[in-house]
């Protein structure tokens, strides 16, 4: 395989950190916005694998970036609700730079943060994004160029010092001339092997030469024919070995994992290129991530540090991840698989094959998979949620939502020495339960020797995805009348919305306006219990993309929309919340009150998100099962309205 498809197999689907710099001079202290540059026109820099012992410079090209998922900064690379800083705006390419403006918060954390940037007391952020593409310039005896033509930028972080070297307003010039040392370091090093290289090469023809000299006098030496020609095989054997072992030896040091002087050593003592691999892996056990959890770690410790690292890899930031995880950011699935199992062998397929016969690393590849599909489901685009009523089930067994028999809305006097009256409950509740959705993946022994982990972690991600998407559809469906829910009908026989027995469906389709959503939210307000108006309070406008324009204008405005004098106030100007979903048909709209109306289910012990589970193991993969157990019911079709639109 050439060089090139080889870095490119590094990075694609791996996830990568890149710092970039505040434009000082623009930052608006009275709306609390401060101009980053993301990525700079110049921003070749220089990337090290550890693991490969190889150096390449990296360039992203601004035009490939994917940023519309970019909608929060951070800090410190920690994505939660408690290091949100502030929401990301206006992110565009101008200058052959890629650029955005960060709006700060209020809270105490982000006026903190966001005084140090305008006190020039930090002058970065960095970026975390995803390679999706890339190409490879090969140069003789210079680092090889990759260019990024496609990557995801998934998060924005305050940091401190940056990577980017064309991203320098604000930045310390000593630490931008301490970078550039340590590249001119690493160059020198890499000539320096070079050099050592040509060194072993006169070595290893002295040594060939002695060889040779052998050869020659066996040939001419004895007088038993038989003898001579054995002595002459002798020395060609010898001659051969000696050629394979100098060669074996060399290839290790060009590798990177001999220097120059033990290789000569070990050419020159004669040792075997198998006594030189052992010594190469004794080596490596003492200095390498591995060794660092011997002694007071214990093996669950390892294991949790291990499963930060491979979330880290795959483009998410575990909470107080420790440093001996970070090392091991860069390992292997085998070097991981190695880790848990001791074998300290050079047999790959053994090595996986004592993975696969234990249960450490397929549980660890299985919680891996559980945090990769959580924080996917969490990022996926979806709002069912944020208007219905989530609760967790204990089981899969049909339930019936408890009712009330009718009260009239109010209670009853209670008159002294009279009769005393129970609450009944209604028998005919709606009914409902959980039902599984999912999809099963292999993790085989292939993938883990060709540490196909983004291979893996991809699958997952997009899993749960397809969970949220299923869990928002299914909602939506329930809705609209749609799929599943075709047929669906309440307990008391009626679709959810009837015009004539629930009253909370318009008589004709008409668009949205000042008009019909003042007749909309009149309809619920006047839903009764028996004789009795509840007055229910709309809280959400749900609609499609199509009249998303619409509503904003209809509920941001401070004029009414549709009145031509601009001093008419619209009453409706923050009155209910807009909810944009796209599985909603076009023209249709509807409004849900605050709570009571839908209710959502999960099953208990799944922190409301999908799973993975293990179904099996052995020595030619481990097979998973991602598992979704979700319901829905409408509570009470009172708090919701339908408008067939137009």
């Amino acid at each position: 395989m050439p060089k090139q498809h080889k870095v490119i197999k590094k990075i694609q689907g791996h996830s990568f950190d890149r710092k970039a710099s505040i434009e000082t001079s623009l930052i608006d202290e009275v709306n609390r916005t401060v101009p980053f540059i993301l990525i700079s026109a110049n921003n070749e820099g220089e990337r090290y694998d550890w693991w490969k012992d190889e150096i390449y410079l990296e360039r992203l090209d601004v035009n490939g970036a994917n940023y519309e998922r970019l909608k929060t900064f951070f800090k410190d690379h920690i994505r939660s609700v408690d290091s949100a800083l502030g929401r990301v705006e206006n992110v565009r390419v101008e200058d052959s730079q890629l650029k955005a403006d960060v709006v700060f918060g209020t809270d105490e954390n982000s006026e903190t943060i966001f005084r140090k940037y305008v006190d020039g007391i930090l002058t970065d952020v960095s970026i975390g994004y995803k390679v999706n593409t890339a190409t490879v310039e090969e140069r003789k005896g210079e680092p090889d160029i990759v260019t990024v033509t496609d990557f995801d930028i998934r998060e924005l972080s305050a940091v401190g010092i940056g990577f980017d070297e064309g991203a320098t307003v604000g930045r310390n010039k000593n630490d931008i001339e301490g970078d550039k040392s340590m590249n001119e370091k690493l160059r020198a090093e890499l000539d320096q092997l070079r050099k050592d290289i040509d060194a072993l090469d006169d070595t290893q023809k002295a040594r060939l030469k002695e060889l040779n000299d052998l050869e020659k006098r066996s040939a001419s030496g004895g007088d038993d024919a038989a003898g001579v020609a054995n002595t002459q095989r002798t020395a060609d054997d010898a001659v051969s070995n000696e050629r394979a072992r100098t060669n074996g030896i060399t290839s290790l040091l060009m590798g990177g994992q001999l220097d120059q002087e033990r290789a000569a050593a070990f050419i020159s003592d004669g040792t075997s290129l198998d006594m030189v691999r052992k010594a190469i892996l004794d080596d490596n056990q003492e200095r390498s991530n591995v060794a660092s959890f011997k002694g007071g770690d214990t093996a669950v410790d390892m294991r949790r540090d291990i499963e930060d690292a491979v979330v880290s890899r795959c483009g998410y930031s575990p909470a107080n991840m420790s440093e001996k995880a970070r090392e091991f950011a860069g390992a292997t699935l085998l070097d991981m698989a190695r880790a848990l199992t001791g074998y300290d062998g050079f047999d790959r397929q053994e090595l996986v094959n004592r993975a696969m016969s234990t249960s450490d690393f397929p549980i660890l590849l299985g919680n891996v998979a559980n945090r990769v599909m959580a924080e996917a489901f969490m990022e996926e685009e979806g709002t069912f949620h944020i208007w219905t009523q989530g609760v967790e089930l204990p089981d899969f067994k049909t339930r019936t939502e408890a009712g009330l028999k009718n009260l009239n809305g109010r209670l009853r006097k209670l008159r002294e020495g009279g009769e005393k009256k129970k609450i009944e409950f209604d028998e005919n509740g709606e009914s409902w339960f959980l039902e599984s959705y999912g999809e099963e993946f292999t993790l085989t022994r292939q993938m883990i020797i060709n540490d196909d982990l983004g291979v893996f972690t991809d699958i997952v991600a997009e899993f749960g995805r397809m969970a949220k998407r299923t869990s928002n559809g299914i909602v939506y469906d329930l809705l609209q009348a749609k799929g599943d829910y075709v047929d669906y009908k309440m307990a008391d026989t009626k679709a959810i919305f009837d015009a004539a027995t629930h009253k909370n469906v318009s008589a004709t389709g008409a668009a949205l306006s000042t008009t019909t959503l003042t007749a909309a939210r009149t309809a619920m307000r006047r839903q009764k219990d028996g004789a009795k108006a509840l007055n229910i309070s709309p809280k959400y406008l749900l609609v499609a993309p199509e009249n998303e324009t619409t509503a904003l204008q209809l509920l941001n405005s401070e004029s009414d929309v549709g009145n031509a004098n601009s001093g008419v106030s619209n009453p409706h100007r923050n009155s209910v919340t807009p909810i944009v979903d796209s599985e909603l048909d076009a023209t249709p709209w509807y409004l849900a009150a605050g709570r009571n109306t839908v209710k959502v289910g999960y099953l208990q012990g799944t922190n409301k998100q999908p799973i993975v589970q293990q179904k099996s193991n052995d020595i030619d993969g481990a097979e998973f099962k991602c598992v979704f157990d979700f319901g829905v019911v409408v509570t009470n079709f009172r708090g919701l309205y339908k408008n067939l639109g137009a």
